[in-house]
């Protein structure tokens, strides 16, 4: 018993000890993490100088007397104010500054750097000294060297950047997020801005706003688009006075192609209803319109709808409903501002293809596409009006200048405008060379713009199979399917943008499947329309604070 009773007192005496050392160590963890927590939060000021190579600068001039302009800081401020690859830890000493030749060298001291800032300090061993030696991989080596120097009167602390930035560096300017709300606001006053600019013939404009006492000033500045197959452009600036500093932000814009639309629709037919269709891409009418589901079957639209009209007339069978979310898969918004439908094509078709080659056609005539790059045409009631044509690479216009229609068909390789004063007839099908689903590469393109209507023929021309057309088309009276009550309950598949003034029936002859051709977001085909309107292209959603 006492033997035992020895060796448990011992036993607990050394794990007390233990556990009072193990309490000391952790008070000590903890008074030195507060301590290094407190020193590393002190906010440091840091001036930016930049520094002619040819100059030194003088020690004196060091600290809070330094021209420029101070930013108060802690270290994890200043590693979110200048690029990542700055090592701003304090291990690296000020000798290593003098020495050092990477792009980037950092060094500390309590005391004034004792180096001068001059280029001569700077090795020729850059790549195998810098710490970051992928830091700007690709930039020229410059002809002469400048420094900035970034100076801390708390803890004098030194970063030295080699400018590959050229004899212009500056610093970016400081920014400020634009709360939600006024994001929200800006956005809203822009949008009616620009509704009238396409009507003030798209002038340079200067505007100005009040609002809650302040004065805002806004400058446009219209750029034409580059090419035939590009859209006009807005560079907006938005400028305000707050609390003596000068705030800007600016916004690009972009005019809207009716090529962007899946299908856009001026005026709804209310004896037409959607029924067995699908549309990818946006949808848009400037009216009421009307959608019919039936046991098993209704429309789908898988882009955003937006109408200007506030009513969807519907009809269904007793066991033919469907649900919103069903139908409307990509949301839809009604009551919207009408977009204005343009009534003189010709003058938006010629007025911009002059870079264009043309084909002058004064009568009724045939085309037709071949996958080598071809077009044969015939006109009618002359036996010399034929023949056939090696299309450019550039742009190239068909200009039909009678009211007679045009009959197409084929295998377009090429980037082609149709303009017809009388009605465009599509007599079969009318595909790309290289489809653009396949080939991410592809890049023909074809546009038809008729004054009258474009026209899917009856079927003995056509014939009773599905029907696939690729195009981007406008009709500025009537997309029009011949026919369209004869059951033969087959798909006109449909691949680019449908624009039109109105839309005949197509079942039972066709049912309708429109694929939007995801190019036209950013590219049209030749001299394609655009509408009055642009839109949100970039903006980063800040002030610009000088």
């Amino acid at each position: 018993m006492e033997f035992r009773f020895k060796n448990i007192f011992g036993a607990a005496l050394t794990l007390s000890l233990l556990l009072h050392l193990l309490a000391l160590a952790i008070i000590v963890l903890i008074v030195a993490a507060l301590v290094r927590e407190d020193r590393a939060a002190l906010p440091e000021a840091i001036e930016f100088i930049f520094v002619p190579a040819e100059e030194t600068l003088p020690e004196a001039s060091l600290g809070a007397q330094m021209p420029g302009f101070a930013i108060q800081a802690t270290d994890d401020q200043l590693r979110k104010a200048v690029p990542d690859a700055l090592d701003l830890s304090p291990k690296i000493s000020e000798p290593a500054l003098a020495t050092s030749s990477s792009h980037l060298t950092v060094g500390e001291s309590m005391q004034p750097a004792q180096t001068p800032l001059t280029t001569q300090n700077i090795g020729a061993d850059l790549a195998e000294s810098s710490p970051h030696p992928n830091f700007l991989p690709n930039a020229p080596e410059p002809a002469s060297l400048k420094s900035t120097q970034f100076y801390s009167p708390q803890r004098r602390r030194s970063i030295r950047i080699d400018e590959h930035f050229g004899e212009d560096a500056r610093l970016s300017p400081p920014q400020l997020a634009i709360p939600t709300k006024k994001q929200d606001w800006l956005l809203k006053e822009m949008k009616k801005m620009t509704d009238h600019f396409v009507p003030l013939s798209q002038s340079d404009s200067v505007f100005v706003w009040e609002k809650d006492d302040a004065r805002y000033e806004i400058k446009v500045r219209h750029r034409k688009a580059e090419s035939a197959s590009t859209f006009d452009k807005l560079d907006v600036q938005v400028r305000t006075e707050r609390y003596g500093r000068t705030l800007s932000t600016s916004f690009e814009m972009q005019r809207v192609g009716f090529s962007q639309f899946a299908q856009f629709v001026d005026f709804w037919d209310p004896y037409v209803a959607i029924h067995n269709d699908k549309f990818d891409g946006r949808f848009h009418t400037n009216s009421d319109f009307k959608i019919s589901s039936s046991r098993g079957v209704h429309p789908k639209f898988e882009g955003k709808v937006t109408s200007a009209g506030f009513e969807i007339m519907r009809q269904s069978d007793p066991f033919g409903y469907a649900a919103p979310d069903s139908i409307f898969q990509g949301g839809l918004e009604t009551g919207t501002a009408e977009i204005k439908f343009p009534r003189d094509l010709y003058s938006l078709v010629t007025g911009t293809a002059s870079d264009s080659a043309l084909l002058r056609l004064e009568s009724e005539a045939w085309l037709s596409f071949q996958r080598d790059g071809s077009l044969h045409w015939r006109a009618a009631g002359n036996v010399t009006g034929q023949g056939k044509i090696l299309l450019p690479q550039a742009p190239f216009t068909i200009l039909g200048e009678s009211l007679e229609k045009l009959h197409v068909e084929g295998i377009v390789h090429g980037k082609v405008l149709i303009y017809n004063r009388g009605s465009i007839e599509i007599t079969g099908n009318l595909i790309y060379a290289k489809s653009p689903q396949l080939f991410d590469d592809a890049d023909d393109f074809l546009g038809m713009v008729s004054e009258k209507n474009i026209e899917i023929a009856p079927t003995e021309k056509t014939g009773v199979d599905d029907l696939h057309v690729c195009a981007a088309m406008l009709a500025r009276r009537m997309f029009r399917v011949k026919e369209y009550y004869r059951s033969i309950h087959k798909t006109l598949f449909i691949y680019g943008s449908l624009t039109a003034g109105s839309l005949s029936a197509t079942e039972p002859r066709y049912a309708t499947d429109i694929r939007f051709d995801k190019r036209l977001y950013t590219r049209r085909p030749p001299h394609f329309p655009m509408t009055d309107r642009y839109e949100l292209q970039n903006w980063d959603g800040k002030w610009q604070v000088k």
